[in-house]
């Protein structure tokens, strides 16, 4: 099988993140575009759309600034690549939809990551609700204290909704089998708290903070966000309450806790870092495909203005849960 080739937009911290996916030997890194002419090992190209027209990328990843994603990926899919875009996908729903009817017009595939959904632990809680075998799922409680405002440099609470709510948003629409119908939230000094209701019944309670003070990594036993050789990344503290069992998402494995037991469901060591996102573009029915990616800004931006209208936002029907 030929290896998929890839041209990166943007070099910037996103790219630094993902790279080491790279090296799986699915894909071939090839060529890449960013204004500040970083050094880079394979092709550079002088613009975005150069990048995109060059008939040797199969593929082009969208890290660029998020006011650029919509434009990128719709060029992306004028030149009949496919796109793998960075969350968040867009800044707003109007530029989410034009990139999904770009891909659908261009006829190539969209994909929106690198988001924690994707990390293997959320992924085999999903498996375990999915089976049935601990009832259904009532709730999820979610939280993640960080030093994101610190090291970014910045102290906006939009700036928190956008960039770093998509994460925990996408962790709790991975588990749940419904779809978000409600949503409620309260924000203030770079940090949120939110309520989504679900179709199904379940519902969900997520806390952020970004000012650096408390670390949530001591929840999770030291380790970093971005995990290490022996350990996934992950997006904080995650409990998934069902009817028979609470499942804890670790680094390493899967507590279950039942009727005064607890046990782990233990998890293979990282290939690669993100290695679940190369899988992604190898699905044939990818899960974060575009329309997944809207549906999750949308929650986003209904706990956005939320927090600004101080009232519960209703959605509309949203993307099917995988």
């Amino acid at each position: 099988m030929r290896r998929l080739r890839i041209g990166v937009a943007g070099l910037g911290r996103a790219f630094q993140a993902m790279a080491p996916a790279f090296a799986d030997p699915r894909v071939e890194l090839v060529g890449a575009s960013d204004p500040r002419k970083p050094a880079f090992p394979g092709k550079f190209f002088e613009s975005v759309e150069a990048l995109c027209s060059d008939p040797g990328i199969d593929l082009v990843y969208v890290a660029t600034p998020h006011a650029f994603h919509a434009e990128h990926a719709c060029l992306a899919a004028r030149h009949g690549k496919h796109v793998l875009v960075e969350k968040p996908m867009a800044p707003s729903l109007e530029e989410c939809r034009r990139m999904i009817d770009a891909a659908k017009a261009g006829g190539v595939r969209l994909i929106v990551g690198h988001s924690h959904g994707y990390d293997l632990p959320i992924l085999r809680t999903r498996e375990l609700i999915g089976s049935g075998k601990h009832g259904k799922l009532r709730a999820v409680t979610s939280l993640n204290f960080t030093d994101f405002l610190t090291r970014r440099r910045r102290e906006s609470t939009d700036t928190v909704f956008v960039n770093q709510a998509p994460h925990q948003v996408d962790v709790v629409r991975s588990l749940s089998p419904g779809r978000v119908v409600s949503v409620r939230a309260h924000a203030g000094d770079g940090a949120y708290s939110a309520m989504l209701g679900f179709d199904d019944g379940a519902c969900a309670s997520l806390t952020y903070s970004g000012r650096g003070h408390f670390d949530s990594d001591e929840l999770m036993g030291g380790i970093g966000e971005m995990g290490d050789a022996e350990h996934h990344q992950h997006f904080g503290f995650v409990l998934a309450s069902c009817e028979r069992a609470d499942l804890r998402p670790l680094t390493d494995r899967v507590m279950i806790y039942s009727d005064g037991q607890a046990r782990a469901d233990a998890l293979p060591a990282p290939a690669l870092p993100r290695s679940e996102v190369i899988d992604e573009l190898f699905r044939e029915k990818p899960f974060h495909d575009g329309e997944w990616g809207m549906a999750t800004m949308e929650v986003c931006l209904a706990m956005q203005q939320s927090s600004r209208d101080g009232k519960e936002i209703r959605l509309s029907p949203q993307a099917r849960n995988g």
